[in-house]
């Protein structure tokens, strides 16, 4: 057969087909996937984090964030010295959600979630937040910036978030 009937441009459509049905298969596969991932329910994810102050300046611990095309729902949060029980801390912890580290001076209100209490309160400083108030998204992250620490005091913070699939990323497919 030769090109003049329209052999070779029939095949060409065919696999021009198979390829865009591979594609749309792959599609839905991940699709369903991702449908199956929110159905199971959300997954804990422990929070954890220490580091030593400067001997000046204000001291940020990040906490971490959600990988590609899921979310967190921060569920609590506790920053304090090791030791909790030895009383009143020095400093105030400021929470933030950026994709970026923020800066440690002047201290931006940009992304401001929370902080340890009206005045400034002490620590240690526990916080519980019901559903859907603090939701982060890929690719924010967990801030603490503590203001005023105890130079080259050791200051840790934990908590609990609910990690689920991000229904408004779509799921990631090679086309």
């Amino acid at each position: 057969m030769s090109d003049t009937d329209g052999s070779g441009i029939f095949l060409q459509a065919i696999a021009s087909l198979q390829t865009s049905v591979q594609s749309l298969t792959k599609a839905f596969s991940d699709w369903k996937q991702q449908e199956a991932d929110y159905e199971r329910g959300a997954l804990d994810v422990i929070l954890s984090k220490s580091d030593t102050a400067p001997s000046s300046g204000n001291l940020v611990l990040g906490v971490g964030g959600p990988e590609a095309g899921f979310l967190w729902e921060i569920r609590n949060l506790a920053i304090s010295y090791p030791d909790p029980s030895t009383g009143s801390q020095a400093g105030t912890a400021y929470l933030f959600h950026s994709s970026t580290r923020p800066p440690t001076t002047p201290l931006v209100a940009m992304n401001w979630i929370d902080w340890t209490g009206a005045g400034g309160a002490s620590l240690p400083a526990v916080a519980f937040y019901s559903q859907r108030q603090i939701v982060l998204h890929y690719p924010d992250r967990l801030w603490f910036v503590i203001t005023s620490p105890v130079s080259s005091g050791v200051y840790v913070c934990s908590g609990r978030a609910l990690q689920y699939p991000d229904k408004t990323q779509r799921a990631v497919t090679e086309l």
